[in-house]
């Protein structure tokens, strides 16, 4: 599982990744989460290409500048795995949540 993010100046320091990570890496490498943090984008969407499936995340930009996005970040990655449907994302689900509580 690899991350991504995109981000503007004021959401860069408080979206971190490197939580997301350090944790999973090494598993799943042909997924993709693209975490997005810009005032006025709300798109969340799932697709695949090849082997390779891709999940973008825009997260509620007010909400990141609060401060710390790590929870909001690990609910709306657990949130919306179901979108990558053509996956077993239960499974996914629940191995994520595992790794992400150590």
């Amino acid at each position: 599982m690899l991350f991504n993010k995109k981000v503007d100046v004021k959401t860069n320091p408080i979206a971190d990744i490197d939580y997301f990570e350090d944790s999973l890496i090494g598993w799943e490498d042909h997924l993709y989460i693209t975490f997005v943090a810009i005032e006025g984008d709300h798109l969340i969407d799932a697709w695949s290409d090849k082997e390779d499936s891709f999940l973008r995340i825009a997260l509620p930009y007010e909400e990141v500048l609060k401060g710390n996005a790590r929870n909001l970040m690990k609910d709306y990655l657990l949130r919306h795995l179901d979108k990558l449907s053509w996956l077993d994302y239960e499974a996914m689900k629940i191995q994520i949540s595992e790794k992400l509580a150590a």
